[in-house]
């Protein structure tokens, strides 16, 4: 039973999910991985999913498998709101703690239409964790880039994307020219710093 008592924001702790590549008509498997400081034995957030991009199901049921950090004491449920977010729900009738404090808990396959292309934002919302006691805490949001990079929308991050950002600083071309996300480190900026990214991306740095 989730029971909700008091609550606080932890910034030290985060459920997140690693940056990913995915082609158009591709099928990924992808984690969502808890790193925390605190021991909880339940958690709730909502996973919205970007046009053009999917989460397998079976007969409508959203196919979110536990990894070993959860035990058979847990259950993961999910429903789609009525805003397009899907909400995961993990629990534990026996207030059973989630193993460990840095991995993966969950995973899921996400598909991607035929005509997806560029840089999307997977995001995880409304993230709430509970204690063992039942005190609550509000995980920060946390936005997750697919294809960042793929500023031209080919599939690929190279030469191209580097120069689009390039052409966007000297304003030979404007945004809406490219279907990825031209602004690589999210600040707000196409500068400098996104074609640096950009190019640490093709080197693997």
């Amino acid at each position: 039973m989730l029971m909700l008592v008091a609550t606080s924001t932890f910034a030290q702790d985060h459920l997140y999910i690693d940056n990913l590549y995915i082609r158009a008509g591709e099928t990924k498997d992808v984690e969502i991985i808890l790193r925390n400081e605190t021991t909880y034995s339940a958690l709730q957030t909502d996973l919205v999913v970007p046009d053009g991009l999917q989460m397998i199901d079976d007969d409508g049921e959203f196919i979110i498998r536990p990894t070993s950090r959860l035990t058979s004491n847990h259950q993961v449920s999910s429903y789609q709101l009525p805003d397009g977010a899907i909400r995961i729900l993990v629990t534990s009738q026996n207030v059973w703690p989630i193993s460990g404090h840095d991995g993966a808990v969950l995973s899921m396959t996400l598909k991607a239409d035929d005509s997806f292309a560029g840089s999307k934002a997977l995001t995880l919302s409304n993230t709430i964790v509970v204690e063992e006691d039942g005190t609550k805490h509000v995980l920060d949001e946390f936005v997750a880039w697919i294809n960042v990079g793929d500023v031209t929308g080919d599939g690929k991050v190279d030469v191209e994307d580097v120069n689009a950002v390039i052409n966007l600083i000297l304003k030979l071309n404007t945004v809406a020219d490219y279907p990825g996300t031209p602004d690589v480190t999210g600040d707000g900026k196409i500068d400098v710093e996104d074609v640096n990214a950009i190019i640490n991306i093709i080197l693997k740095v």
